[in-house]
């Protein structure tokens, strides 16, 4: 007799990255996620239009990621990808991320002063994230990272 894998022992934690860019051509602040970071690092012109800050290797990218767009949701430019940042966000960004998850690389000049360029476009207030409940085990395994990640940041 077989014995059926329970639903834990079934789900499949994928580790993901957090990647957090800078656009050299207009400014701004890019945190993003992916699973391949050099497919998404060339879609990005990493080295040619943006500079890439910091990225870091963690089962829960889609969270962490949610959670800093939400926390910074004042300073995200109209109709972007991108956060208008001070030095200081910048730095915590790093700092925060790099407290709570496996960092896979970090600009040699991180410590340095950031040269903040301003996005040319108003703010404007995103509505509130609807988050369904029930999801289930899966869910539940998130959202309790996501709990402990919030106390670490």
């Amino acid at each position: 007799m077989t014995i059926a894998p329970t639903l834990v022992e079934q789900i499949e934690i994928r580790p993901g990255y957090l990647y957090f860019i800078q656009n050299l051509t207009v400014g701004g602040y890019k945190i993003g996620l992916t699973t391949n970071p050099p497919q998404r690092f060339k879609a990005l012109k990493v080295g040619e239009q943006s500079r890439l800050l910091a990225y870091w290797q963690t089962p829960f990218y889609r969270e962490l990621e949610k959670f800093l767009h939400s926390k910074y949701k004042s300073e995200r430019v109209v109709q972007s990808e991108y956060f208008n940042l001070t030095n200081e966000q910048v730095q915590e960004v790093i700092d925060q991320v790099s407290a709570c998850c496996e960092v896979v690389e970090v600009a040699p000049d991180i410590s340095v002063e950031f040269n903040v360029v301003r996005l040319m476009f108003t703010h404007h207030k995103p509505q509130p994230i609807q988050t369904p409940v029930g999801f289930g085990i899966a869910a539940g395994i998130a959202a309790a990272a996501l709990l402990s990640l919030q106390s670490l940041l």
